[in-house]
């Protein structure tokens, strides 16, 4: 598929992604940042997508995704800014397990301040949306590493403030 082609088929499906991201977060201007940012990642990934596959479905993919992480990282970051004064309650099991626990944000920015900065480093440039391979290249380390210390770190801030044992 040639990029002429591979953008035309962005464009045609631009009104019903727009459609899925509003169903998603139940605001036009939240949709229309979503559905840009859900374009952007596809161009950046266009290698990745695989001709004669569902276009549609790939796209679809990578809003929720998107969707999914910005929440993430919007609900940590409130935390960890200092936006909730009170501790978080929610359930400490299944896929919603919240790693903010019964944690507040000064508490919770204490511990980070004392995790190791091999963990730290990588972790809040994380938190602050750069990838991987960005991450990598700021702190010198290859791309495995960064993986593994940021999911090290989740797995200690989890285990911290959920006040429960991490399963690996």
């Amino acid at each position: 598929m040639s990029t002429q082609e591979f953008n035309d088929q962005l464009v045609r499906s631009q009104k019903g992604l727009y459609h899925y991201a509003l169903s998603l977060t139940h605001d036009p201007e939240r949709a229309r940042d979503l559905v840009q940012d859900s374009y952007l990642k596809a161009l950046s990934n266009r290698e990745k997508f695989t001709h004669g596959t569902d276009l549609k479905g790939w796209l679809t993919t990578i809003t929720r995704n998107q969707f999914i992480n910005g929440y993430r990282r919007q609900r940590l970051s409130r935390v960890l800014e200092g936006d909730i004064e009170r501790p978080i309650v929610a359930r400490t099991s299944g896929p919603d397990h919240d790693p903010t626990v019964g944690m507040d944000a000064r508490r919770a920015t204490e511990y980070l301040e004392r995790m190791r900065p091999m963990f730290r480093e990588p972790f809040k440039l994380f938190q602050d949306g750069f990838r991987y391979q960005e991450i990598a290249e700021k702190v010198g380390v290859p791309l495995g590493t960064v993986k593994s210390r940021i999911h090290q770190a989740r797995q200690e801030l989890m285990a911290v403030l959920g006040g429960s044992t991490v399963a690996a």
